[in-house]
């Protein structure tokens, strides 16, 4: 993986995984969490998943983040957590 290629050039570089397009009310995106947390080699797994809904193409099509669309809260509160959650990666790997 390219990604494991590239810690070779930046030891601080963390390797990141976020769980998107989960379909909403399956076991699938907790079995996909549990087999990504057995690499356990330096490999973060967000706890936040980003579910397949309507309201994300119905923003695109529209040129607007689900945000502004502002249609749909769950779609809303699942990137406002994804973002708060690459914010804290971010801030933890420049702590090292």
């Amino acid at each position: 993986m390219a990604a494991y290629k590239a810690k070779e050039y930046s030891e601080k570089l963390k390797i990141v995984f976020v769980i998107n397009r989960k379909p909403v009310n399956t076991a699938l995106g907790k079995s996909l969490r549990e087999s990504l947390l057995e690499l356990d080699d330096g490999v973060v797994v967000l706890n936040a998943d980003v579910c397949m809904r309507i309201a994300f193409a119905e923003a695109m099509s529209v040129g607007m983040s689900i945000q502004e669309l502002n249609t749909d809260f769950k779609a809303r509160i699942e990137i406002k957590n994804l973002y708060t959650e690459i914010m804290r990666v971010l801030y933890e790997n420049n702590e090292d």
